[in-house]
């Protein structure tokens, strides 16, 4: 199942069901990379969050779902990581 959609803050979503990823399979994938793992108070084997800065991509992962964001700019981007930062401090 895929699913494609622009966000309030004018990103495209992607959503993407993983059964077989946990958020162990980002952090052995993402190491040595660009990707950096958002600290969240949600962080657990089933949840985790990544950016990258230098693609402006944001990987949303949850029991096996993700959501990939792809940002138009750096203010885009920027705006992302807003909404990240408040909805998680939310929580």
């Amino acid at each position: 199942m895929e699913k494609r959609w622009t966000n309030p803050r004018s990103n495209i979503c992607e959503f993407q069901c993983h059964d077989f990823k946990t958020a162990e399979y980002y952090e052995q994938q993402f190491q040595n990379t660009d990707w950096q793992r958002l600290e969240t108070a949600k962080a657990a084997l089933d949840f985790g969050v990544w950016i990258n800065p230098t693609e402006m991509k944001i990987i949303t992962f949850a029991n096996g779902g993700e959501v990939v964001t792809v940002c138009n700019d750096l203010d885009s981007f920027k705006a992302e990581l807003t909404h990240l930062r408040d909805f998680y401090n939310r929580l």
